[in-house]
Formats: structure tokens, sequence, C-alpha cells
């Protein structure tokens, strides 16, 4: 059965998505720990969308599973890897604040956790697309303003600045790795 895996399945891009591929009949794997309970309080939990989406939504799973885990997450690439389709990566920690109270956990979730998801696809579903979700803060405080076409470099402006960027520097690397005989 096709697999689509499904990171931050549980937040509010990453339920849209296990929605829309599980409506297409897809069997959706998603992997959500809610650490925005952590990160923002009980108010923020994703159980509540979580708990509806087990419920509620034919041929997913959830797997209750840290990103920053790589053993974690090649095992369970392992598991799905012969029908792994895609790979949807919608899990981040979000917000400015809390990256400058604990840019450890920031970088641990937002640039680690990607590296162990890249890693994990690279040996276990080369083959399937891998798409990234982030969000233009990587830019710093003024993306709008930017050109259409940029090269951006020192415009780091805060500690969630640089920890989205090397996220994308990772990704980058790894799109630069697929495109020689790879898809990205």
């Amino acid at each position: 059965m096709r697999t689509i895996i499904v990171t931050g399945s549980a937040g509010l891009i990453g339920s849209e998505t296990v929605r829309h591929f599980a409506g297409e009949g897809a069997r959706v794997v998603g992997i959500d720990n809610d650490m925005r309970a952590r990160f923002f309080g009980k108010e923020a939990s994703t159980q509540r969308t979580r708990e509806e989406l087990i419920s509620n939504v034919r041929g997913y799973e959830h797997h209750d599973a840290d990103i920053r885990d790589s053993n974690a997450m090649c095992d369970l690439f392992k598991t799905y890897s012969p029908n792994i389709f895609a790979v949807v990566h919608s899990a981040s920690q979000p917000s400015h604040d809390w990256a400058a109270r604990d840019p450890q956990t920031d970088f641990g979730v937002n640039a680690n956790g990607t590296l162990n998801l890249l890693e994990a696809a690279r040996q276990f579903c080369p083959e399937a697309p891998f798409v990234f979700l982030s969000t233009n803060k990587v830019y710093g405080d003024t993306p709008n303003r930017l050109p259409s076409t940029l090269t951006i470099a020192g415009q780091n402006v805060d500690t969630f600045a640089p920890n989205y960027r090397a996220q994308h520097l990772r990704f980058s690397s790894v799109s630069r790795w697929h495109s020689q005989g790879q898809p990205s």
C-alpha cells in the first residue's frame, strides 16, 4: 500500500496533510510527539487533533516519536520502507521567543531532527520525494522586501533564523545529492 510519512502530523499543516493523503486512499504514517505542549503549555497541545485523526481518519497510523531520535526515525522508516511513496516534513519548533530561551532544543528539533529524517529517507526510501515545509523567517526580519531571486549571507538576526537556516542548508545539500541521480 502506498505510504506517506508525515511529521508534525497533529499540527495545523501536518493534520491537513494527513487528511489529504488519507482521503486519496494512502496509508499515512504520522509522527508527532506533541512538543507544542512542552513549548507553549497544555492549551497549545495537539493531543485533541491527534485523537481525532486516530479515531476518524481511515488509513492513519500514529507514532508518538521524536524526530531528534535518529534510531527511532531509522526504525520507523525501515518498517515502512518497501512502500514509502513520499515524506512530508512539517514538524518544527516554530517560535522565535522559544528559540531565544532554549536554542539547544530549537536547533535539535529544527536542524538535527531534519537531518535525522533526511538520513532515514536516504537509507530506506531514496527514491521517495521529501517535501520540506518551512518558514520565511529563515531570511530574517524583512523577507517580503527581498528580491524574488536572492542570495542571502549573514542576515541572521536572532537565534530562530540561523537554526532554520541550518535546516535549509542541510536540506539543500541533500537535495543536491538527490539531483545527482536521486529525486528530491
